[in-house]
């Protein structure tokens, strides 16, 4: 019972991080659109400064970067990440951390 309490606990907390990591995606100051969804990419444009974007795991971390220079890292030790297109607006995210654990989360661009 105390190593699924654990379990529970480290999945909880991991949970958190990949809330806290997204909400810079849903923030309506990057004003993102949503441009193109594969499995591994995500493209998006940010409407206030008419630039594209990448979202994306790079070196075992999510980022968005830029086309050409600069990323920001919104969460470390990160296996993988596959993203679906669930409306204009609406991405599902799941990402497989290094640690075993998966989480699904969905994402709303304004």
């Amino acid at each position: 019972m105390m190593h699924q309490t654990q379990t529970q606990a480290v999945q909880t907390m991991t949970t958190q991080r990949v809330l806290r990591a997204l909400i810079i995606l849903e923030s309506p100051d990057a004003a993102y659109r949503l441009v193109t969804c594969h499995a591994d990419v995500v493209r998006l444009r940010s409407q206030t400064k008419q630039q594209d974007y990448l979202l994306l795991v790079k070196r075992q971390r999510l980022v968005v970067t830029t086309m050409h220079s600069g990323q920001i890292v919104l969460l470390n030790q990160v296996k993988q990440a596959k993203f679906q297109r669930l409306s204009d607006r609406r991405i599902g995210i799941t990402i497989f951390c290094t640690t075993g654990q998966k989480v699904y989360e969905e994402v709303t661009l304004y």
